[in-house]
């Protein structure tokens, strides 16, 4: 590990990297998570509640394979969640120790940001939470300290850009009505 400071060239070190490590003990939709899966990077966060969950791609096309540590313990045996070819997934961790996954998935032919749970050891079925029939890609999700969840994701506009789209969760299922939350000419491809 070398601790470099303040640099200018944040895109190239991270391309350099393994994984990426978000270690603080508070983050609200932490920017440098979306740099590192930018960087196809897998990433592992952790909250102060001492729940660990990582979340990556495989090489060969399988579903996203997630783990869960709880306290000191040992990592969990890795699980596969959703379908075949899915992607970019993102982890977080809600106060009483949920683990979150949001990923880039499909239903029929049409990328569409899904989202699980794990919860009493196991994995709930995943669930689509970004509009019907409307391409999305890149998601991130992050839990304030009330147990609200918010997922944010590139969902596709006019053919040549997308609009940052937000939903956000109460933990038991419910998730509001997909907001954008800029214009299409802000956030491009």
């Amino acid at each position: 590990i070398r601790f470099l400071g303040p640099v200018s060239t944040v895109p190239l070190h991270l391309r350099a990297a393994d994984v990426f490590l978000l270690t603080s003990r508070w983050e609200n939709l932490p920017i440098s998570i979306v740099e590192a899966f930018r960087a196809g990077l897998p990433v592992v966060a952790t909250d102060a509640g001492l729940t660990t969950v990582a979340a990556w791609e495989t090489l060969t096309g399988a579903p996203i394979e997630v783990a869960v540590r709880r306290g000191a313990g040992p990592w969990g045996r890795p699980d596969q969640i959703g379908e075949r070819n899915a992607r970019g997934p993102a982890a977080a961790v809600a106060p009483d120790g949920t683990a979150l996954v949001a990923y880039q998935g499909y239903v029929g032919t049409t990328p569409a940001i899904r989202v699980t749970q794990w919860r009493d050891g196991g994995w709930q079925a995943p669930r689509s939470i970004s509009s019907p029939g409307v391409g999305a890609r890149q998601p991130q999700i992050a839990v304030d300290g009330a147990g609200q969840i918010t997922a944010a994701w590139l969902q596709d506009g006019d053919g040549l850009n997308s609009t940052m789209t937000v939903a956000t969760g109460d933990g038991r299922g419910n998730w509001t009505t997909p907001q954008s939350i800029s214009s299409a000419a802000r956030v491009s491809r």
